[in-house]
């Protein structure tokens, strides 16, 4: 799934995306097949099988897909929220104070998942919690090269600035 319609509202034109990703498909596909199998064993019941089926296939094949969008880029952490009523969270790389990754038991043998928190500084949430994210590892080393990328480019417009005169 692309989210360009969701990131082009809010990219500056100096900014460039550099990682997307949403929640873990193989969590929603694992889900999906249990969720089909209780369909298929409560048919029988009046049509509640197909019911229950169909509501499992909006909710995990669009709902969880479209509501939860999250993206790297050259200068910030953008995380998307929601489907009628959204929202977008911002954090600036400056404001990242650690980054940790969690999988419990279950989550990393059943749906290869984890958990990706990140502190901030200087922010009105003190974490971004961001839930059963495919390969966290890989994402984690994702954003600090990214950050790293930033801090450099950063710091090398900084040192290539006219110096500030002093009227001592």
């Amino acid at each position: 799934m692309t989210y360009e319609h969701i990131w082009s509202k809010v990219v500056s034109p100096d900014e460039e995306i550099r990682y997307v990703f949403s929640i873990s498909s193989r969590y929603i596909y694992i889900y999906l097949t249990i969720w089909a199998f209780i369909g298929l064993a409560t048919i029988w019941f009046y049509g509640v099988g197909a019911v229950i089926f169909l509501i499992a296939l909006f909710y995990y094949a669009y709902y969880l897909r479209v509501s939860n969008a999250y993206a790297f880029t050259t200068k910030r952490v953008l995380i998307h929220h929601g489907w009628l009523s959204t929202s977008i969270t911002s954090l600036d790389y400056s404001k990242v104070t650690a980054i940790q990754v969690q999988q419990l038991f279950f989550e990393r043998l059943m749906f290869g998942t984890g958990t990706l928190t990140i502190d901030t500084a200087g922010t009105e949430d003190d974490k971004i919690i961001l839930r059963l994210i495919q390969n966290p590892h890989e994402v984690k080393r994702a954003l600090s090269e990214i950050m790293d990328e930033s801090l450099k480019r950063h710091t090398s417009s900084i040192g290539s600035s006219p110096p500030v005169q002093s009227g001592f």
